[in-house]
């Protein structure tokens, strides 16, 4: 059986499933995502915030299965304390200055946003626009590392009177 099967080579699809097809943008689509972005109202970065956040999180894993892909139509709670949805925002950290390509946070670092919230970020922005970004509240990166403060230093450099005056180099 392992004879035959030596000289097949696997039989693999390159056609687009129905899930990857392309988002044809519609005045349907948009106004399903915008009803979409008020069903998930994106909390405060305070511990009732993060509570609530947390319930939708659960709520939308219910509703559609932890392995379920974001799109169009099941939208994804946003993480208290980052920017407004559309607001031009980066989709990796939820912040503003930057785009995800330039986004200094570290890939594994906990701040980061999860591939779903960054997922629907994108599809929103791409369907919608950026138009929270004229309205939204500007949200800064800021890391919490500790850095040595820069200050002015004297080093006093030792002369070496190799060469000089005695003897040959």
């Amino acid at each position: 059986m392992q004879q035959a099967n030596q000289g097949t080579q696997p039989n693999f699809s390159r056609q687009p499933t129905a899930a990857q097809q392309p988002l044809t943008i519609t005045d349907k689509v948009k106004s399903s995502i915008r009803q979409l972005i008020t069903s998930l109202p994106h909390h405060p970065d305070n511990p009732a915030g993060h509570a609530a956040y947390n319930a939708q999180v659960s709520q939308w894993n219910a509703k559609w299965g932890e392995s379920t892909r974001v799109s169009h139509e099941t939208g994804y709670p946003l993480k208290p304390g980052t920017a407004a949805i559309a607001s031009s925002e980066c989709f990796a950290c939820g912040t503003h200055g930057h785009n995800g390509r330039n986004c200094t946070l570290p890939v594994n670092h906990i701040e980061r946003l999860s591939r779903k919230e960054a997922a629907w970020r994108a599809i929103v922005s791409k369907v919608l626009g950026t138009f929270n970004r004229a309205t939204a509240m500007p949200i800064s990166l800021v890391l919490n590392q500790f850095t040595q403060p820069a200050s002015a230093w004297i080093e006093e450099v030792v002369e070496f009177s190799e060469g000089k005056e005695e003897g040959s180099a």
